[in-house]
């Protein structure tokens, strides 16, 4: 585990679609995963979060969470760079999971929040700071208190964004496994610039919908909010094997009753959603559109233009496999897009709002795959 850290970032030229966090074997890398991806300060400039597995594959095991910096919308990327390394590398150790990141404009902050420990009988939560946008970060600051008080035991950020509304609030979304034996999707929110941290309501899992791994967005109404929830219920779907999703209209202390999204099917999987504030507030949606084979394939972007009552698709990314991903606005023609896949693709056009020029690597294991590296694609509507 770090202490405060300060990085000499050195940028390298790089075309899109390049690959941001390859297989490192010399550094004993077995797996990147779960990609994060950030604008913050002016535009243009990007952050980028992965897992670093150093010993397995699994979600558990020791890791080191990495980061990569871009000032031009990602046509240049600065090397590799850990903010955070497990205490040991003991293959038996239940090391970090990158969870949630917001960026405060307020205070030109980026947070990042991760557990240790989420698959042990004991977990410890972090929060680590960037006070001048990923050039160096504060020592790690726990949150243990803010989910005890909540009865939470394990709670896991995202993996995904956070939001600042415009009141100035900032919300993470997060899954969480209470100490009653409860689990379910819970947001935490900070009206004092991510000084303190009060839990939301609890999205508990009920029957065939089992709320987790969730993203949010603040709609075009002010201070309404969206949760869009993976639905870890992999058995008995019969209503629609489809993603979940949940309204606030308070910031995030209360929410309506779960429902369904039949224009958003997935395969059990992690999904990104944003909203373009150049393009009318519209919603953007990705993840592998995929139920029939079970596995994370046939990478979709979706959008919404009625905020959440529908989708359509605007883009077909990867037909192949397409597993986590992440959405960030670059300008109003241009989204980037990091995700885990393992086939490789080229350049091509699709109906002709969408052009995507990627080589992607990774490899496939069981009915789904798990990727050893992230790549990045922008995508242009």
């Amino acid at each position: 585990m770090f202490g405060g850290i300060i990085l000499e970032l050195s940028y390298q030229s790089s075309s899109v679609g390049q690959t941001l966090f390859p297989f490192q074997p010399d550094e004993h890398v077995v797996s990147h995963r779960i990609p994060l991806l950030l604008s913050v300060g002016e535009p243009g400039t990007l952050l980028a979060f992965a897992e670093g597995r150093t010993t397995t594959l699994n979600d558990s095991g020791p890791k080191h969470l990495s980061f990569r910096r871009s000032i031009d919308g990602g046509k240049t990327w600065s090397d590799r760079a850990d903010f955070f390394v497990d205490q040991t590398q003991d293959k038996d150790f239940d090391g970090a999971n990158l969870g949630s990141v917001v960026y405060s404009s307020a205070s030109s902050t980026v947070f990042v929040a991760l557990c240790v420990g989420a698959h042990s009988s004991s977990s410890s939560h972090f929060l680590i700071r960037s006070l001048d946008l990923g050039l160096t970060w504060e020592a790690p600051v726990s949150m243990d208190a803010v989910f005890s008080s909540a009865g939470v035991s394990v709670w896991s950020g995202g993996p995904a964004k956070g939001v600042e509304t415009l009141s100035g609030r900032l919300i993470l979304p997060g899954h969480y496994g209470g100490a009653d034996g409860g689990r379910g999707a819970m947001v935490v929110y900070s009206d004092d610039g991510g000084e303190t941290w009060e839990a939301g309501e609890k999205l508990e899992q009920a029957g065939e919908e089992w709320p987790d791994e969730c993203a949010l967005v603040e709609l075009k109404e002010s201070g309404h909010l969206l949760l869009n929830m993976r639905n870890n219920e992999q058995k008995d779907r019969e209503e629609c094997d489809c993603r979940l999703q949940s309204r606030s209209f308070d910031g995030g202390a209360t929410w309506s009753e779960v429902e369904h999204v039949p224009d958003l099917l997935e395969p059990v999987c992690q999904g990104s959603l944003i909203k373009n504030d150049l393009d009318g507030g519209n919603l953007y949606f990705s993840n592998p559109r995929e139920r029939s084979t079970g596995k994370r394939q046939n990478g979709r972007i979706m959008v919404s233009l009625d905020s959440g009552g529908s989708y359509s698709e605007v883009a077909v990314v990867d037909e192949k496999d397409f597993g986590y991903s992440e959405l960030t606005v670059l300008d109003e023609h241009h989204l980037g897009v990091v995700y885990e896949s393992s086939e490789t693709c080229t350049a091509k056009q699709v109906f002709s709002r969408l052009l995507v020029d990627c080589v992607i690597q990774g490899w496939g294991r069981y009915v789904n795959f798990v990727s050893n590296s992230i790549r990045y694609v922008v995508v242009e509507v």
